[in-house]
């Protein structure tokens, strides 16, 4: 792997799952080039080189993420105004829900954790009389709303129009980053 003026470029050679026909026998080299980096992790395994690696790429996914209401923008402010009866059960739903959808964001992403991305924090704001509790798009608004009913917890919304997210979400095993373009190079 390497990364030059904002572009990771990864070589793989092996067996060429991505043709079509190929026996067992074949090997073959693809290169990817994933453009316009921005948020996100690459690990180092990925690029050391190790005949292990090659399970990385088991778990290998690029996906638009305008088609993922999760990762659009939070353009739902969502403010209390009384306290939270039950915080964690706020934090579990919304932990939850990120987990259910193979989010790559976490609770902190969206509520309201005061900079300091501790729970005690969250739970300190989250305890005041009035309150910002989370800027969430349209599903996770939705869940963390249903949660404050259940809670018999006052709420109210103040949505704003933010420009649809346009990047590509890259998962190569445990790594997840973000980027413009994504490019495969065949050799043929």
């Amino acid at each position: 792997m390497t990364i030059s003026d904002g572009t990771l470029r990864m070589f793989v050679a092996g067996y060429p799952w991505w043709k079509a026909h190929n026996d067992f026998s074949d090997e073959d080299q693809l290169e990817i080039h994933f453009g316009g980096l921005s948020d996100g992790s690459v690990g180092v395994t990925l690029a050391s080189g190790d005949p292990n690696d090659f399970e990385q790429l088991e778990n290998f996914e690029v996906q638009a993420l305008e088609a993922i209401d999760w990762a659009q923008p939070s353009i739902h402010q969502i403010y209390c105004s009384e306290p939270l009866k039950d915080v964690f059960a706020l934090h579990a739903v919304v932990h939850d829900y990120l987990i259910d959808v193979g989010s790559f964001k976490l609770p902190h992403d969206f509520l309201n954790f005061n900079f300091d991305r501790k729970l005690s924090g969250f739970a300190s704001i989250a305890r005041t009389d009035s309150f910002l509790v989370a800027r969430a798009p349209e599903s996770l608004c939705a869940i963390i709303c249903e949660e404050l009913e259940r809670q018999g917890v006052p709420h109210h919304l103040l949505t704003s129009t933010l420009p649809q997210e346009k990047r590509i979400w890259v998962s190569i095993g445990d790594c997840n980053f973000l980027c413009d373009t994504a490019t495969a190079i065949f050799d043929e």
